[in-house]
């Protein structure tokens, strides 16, 4: 009897389509490993699905330090990537849609998005300042029209910006103990990096063979600022600058690129903010379909599961808390944290032709 050949079928467009736009988040994660068609997906498609998935948390808990897990404030309710074994890695960051974890005994930087199933190692060998500390600020930025990437390490404790570029498998060190200046933030916006400085000067980093370059920005109305947790933000195809302490003080820009000024805001409008201690923030559209409010800002500090909420007039509003967000093998004693925001849809990309 002659064998039958295997053949290797694939799912029509638009049965996908129906059914990663039914799948919740623990059912994408599985989806994700066991469908080859949906890693596939073109990344403006899948950007489009993520679009449609609420802003979550990145939970772990003082008894099980390296097992993470997703959390829905709004829903309240807690998923599991099943990558939750990161025994000897610990937790750098969230950025373009992937969790980036560091390796020390292999001395790797691991790139892992869990909704595709996709992992990228790094070596760290070569670089000066190892390990990474986790009280860092990661920004991934891939190629645009390549399947290339530089990330970017900025870390507040020595105020050093470590950079990878995969283009030479190299690293290159831009600033060191806050020299040639200190830089307080990171972002991406229309394909360049932009910084800010702790004394509020922004300006665009630029890639020049095995060193980084700025072009700084002449801008007017620039307020009187010095603060090295000054927040530099993406938002609707401008840039935004936050600076923030809980009941405090709560300033925010907008920098009018067209006039080249800094630009007091009152209000935020239809968006609201999510604000980290010292990681990567983000601002949503109409956050009212993810169970958010606008013009309101959102702030973990990684030190408890806890979300505050402040009004622009840096007014505690309330604050979130979970219920039902044990693993089930937790200890019940366990203290949970809210170390860093995961927006799924988030995927920044750079443009070399114009960062040269």
């Amino acid at each position: 009897m002659k064998k039958s050949e295997e053949t290797n079928t694939e799912l029509p467009s638009d049965m996908l389509e129906t059914i990663y736009k039914k799948l919740d988040f623990d059912e994408l994660f599985q989806f994700g490993g066991v469908c080859e068609d949906w890693r596939k997906v073109h990344k403006n498609e899948r950007e489009n699905v993520m679009k449609s998935r609420a802003p979550l948390v990145i939970q772990t808990s003082s008894y099980a330090k390296k097992i993470y897990f997703f959390f829905s404030i709004s829903k309240h309710e807690m998923y599991s990537t099943k990558l939750a074994n990161f025994w000897r890695l610990s937790y750098l960051g969230f950025s373009s849609g992937s969790v980036i974890m560091e390796n020390y005994q292999s001395d790797k930087i691991l790139i892992m998005n869990p909704f595709i199933r996709r992992k990228i190692e790094i070596s760290t060998r070569s670089l000066i300042s190892y390990p990474i500390p986790s009280s860092c600020n990661v920004t991934l930025a891939f190629v645009k029209g390549t399947q290339d990437f530089i990330i970017a390490f900025l870390c507040k404790s020595n105020f050093s910006l470590d950079i990878y570029d995969s283009r030479k498998s190299s690293w290159f060190t831009y600033s060191r103990y806050g020299r040639p200046f200190m830089i307080a933030d990171l972002v991406v916006l229309n394909h360049t990096m932009f910084f800010i400085t702790n004394t509020a000067k922004i300006g665009e980093l630029r890639l020049n063979r095995n060193h980084g370059k700025e072009l700084f920005l002449e801008l007017k109305n620039a307020p009187n600022i010095t603060s090295s947790t000054l927040r530099l933000i993406s938002c609707d195809g401008n840039l935004l600058v936050v600076n923030f302490r809980p009941r405090i003080f709560l300033e925010v820009y907008k920098i009018d690129m067209l006039r080249m000024e800094w630009v007091r805001l009152e209000s935020l409008g239809d968006f609201a903010l999510f604000l980290t201690l010292q990681r990567k923030c983000y601002t949503l559209r109409n956050p009212e379909k993810w169970g958010y409010e606008k013009n309101h800002l959102y702030y973990i500090n990684g030190e408890s599961a806890k979300c505050f909420v402040y009004s622009m007039e840096n007014e505690l509003v309330k604050s979130n808390m979970p219920y039902r967000a044990l693993p089930a093998s937790s200890n019940s004693k366990s203290k949970l944290y809210w170390l860093d925001w995961c927006f799924p849809n988030e995927r920044d990309e750079i443009d070399y032709s114009i960062m040269q």
